[in-house]
């Protein structure tokens, strides 16, 4: 399955919190999601140079189409001034990937962040950014962003590689950080 991120609109912020909140009790919605919907309506306007803080959609591409709602919703920051950095903050998933028993859910839920996280890329070249950090908010979270490390680290040391001496790769407690030159 692939998945790509994109800008949210209203119209499918509200599809999304509709159907996410189908998946899940009514008082497990209001208690773990409900405050990401109503943070998410407050900053999907693009074009407010005085934000840094946006929100944006994960959707799964289904044979070419983008599908309605969101899988997951996501916060990135984007310094507009001075040091040019780009933080993919955090990353709320639809229930339909909290059972992490589930190889299939965990092969999904790879494939939403590895999205998640080249799309931050993509974003940071539209302010310059030349550090990206991406933030392990909970244990499942923190031990991808350090595989991820591990990987990144191996294959730029490599001569023939594309980004050999121009990608740095690293652990800051929680923080993968990544560092373009």
């Amino acid at each position: 399955m692939s998945y790509e991120l994109k800008e949210l609109s209203e119209e499918t912020l509200n599809l999304t919190e509709e159907a996410w909140s189908k998946l899940t009790e009514p008082d497990v919605f209001a208690l773990e999601l409900k405050s990401h919907f109503e943070w998410a309506k407050q900053h999907i306007d693009y074009t407010n140079s005085s934000k840094s803080s946006f929100a944006y959609g994960i959707f799964k591409v289904d044979e070419g189409e983008q599908t309605r709602g969101a899988e997951a919703l996501i916060e990135i920051i984007q310094s507009p001034t001075g040091r040019r950095v780009t933080k993919l903050l955090k990353l709320v998933t639809s229930a339909k990937y909290w059972d992490v028993s589930d190889s299939s859910t965990i092969g999904d839920l790879h494939d939403v962040l590895h999205t998640a996280i080249t799309g931050t890329i993509e974003l940071s070249s539209h302010n310059s950014s030349r550090v990206l950090k991406f933030y392990g908010r909970n244990a499942h979270l923190l031990n991808i962003l350090i595989s991820i490390n591990r990987s990144l680290n191996d294959a730029i040391k490599q001569p023939n590689n594309p980004l050999h001496g121009k990608l740095n790769s690293k652990m800051v407690d929680r923080w993968l950080e990544l560092s373009i030159s």
